[in-house]
């Protein structure tokens, strides 16, 4: 069986988004809605704390430094050292209710991330249901291009690819479902979106998600205390 321990006792208000940096031997995660991000060596020791301005709902780490945040006003890079951000787009700046969350960067480097909404009291825990589909899904591509690559989403969580890059995965939290897009490495197009799994029959539902070595598929389970598996 998997060993399961605790790496740092950081007592966040809503911890996420796991990113181990190669480089620098460090794992990094943010606490979403106390607006900072974490640091820690592989045994759990240095810990470091970093301040962001707004909620933040994930992170990809920049091969020359800094990072590539994606807060509740939109895209931004993050300089680490100063803790200071530069604006680089918020495609619902329009729509005050929503925000980004969850986003991973692709095989090339492409950023993609949605957004949720801010309506908690519009979801139906027991049914999986909300009575608004504001959010998107978009990809921040490596020259600073913003596109949607879907729209009409409840909850955005769980970007993840498959090993040949053909396959997006994507969680629609609230939807309690998973799809699967067709992508286009080389061009970061996705579509022909299709239902991979359900959880509707589930006490829980799909949060973050991750592809292993085998290409088995990996969701975090909110409302469940669980993690999941599935084959591709």
């Amino acid at each position: 069986m998997p060993e399961v321990r605790l790496l740092v006792d950081a007592n966040n208000h809503l911890g996420e988004g796991p990113l181990w940096d190669v480089k620098e031997e460090r794992l990094y995660w943010i606490d979403s809605t106390a607006a900072e991000i974490y640091s820690c060596r592989a045994d759990g020791s240095e810990v470091k704390r970093f301040f962001v301005p707004r909620h933040i709902g994930s992170m990809a780490l920049r091969e020359q430094g800094g990072a590539v945040v994606a807060l509740a006003n939109g895209l931004h890079l993050y300089d680490f050292d100063a803790q200071t951000v530069q604006f680089i787009a918020d495609p619902e700046s329009d729509d005050p209710e929503t925000r980004f969350n969850d986003g991973k960067v692709d095989r090339r480097g492409r950023f993609v991330a949605g957004t949720m909404s801010y309506d908690f009291d519009r979801y139906d825990a027991d049914r999986g249901q909300r009575s608004t589909r504001s959010g998107g899904l978009y990809l921040l591509d490596i020259d600073g291009t913003l596109t949607r690559l879907d729209s009409g989403i409840s909850c955005s969580n769980g970007p993840c690819w498959s090993l040949d890059n053909r396959t997006l995965y994507f969680t629609d939290t609230y939807s309690r479902e998973m799809y699967v897009y067709d992508y286009d490495i080389e061009t970061g197009a996705a579509g022909n979106r299709r239902l991979f799994a359900s959880a509707r029959d589930m006490a829980s539902t799909f949060d973050g998600a991750t592809v292993d070595e085998e290409g088995y598929v990996w969701s975090a389970l909110v409302f469940g205390a669980r993690i999941s598996t599935r084959s591709t």
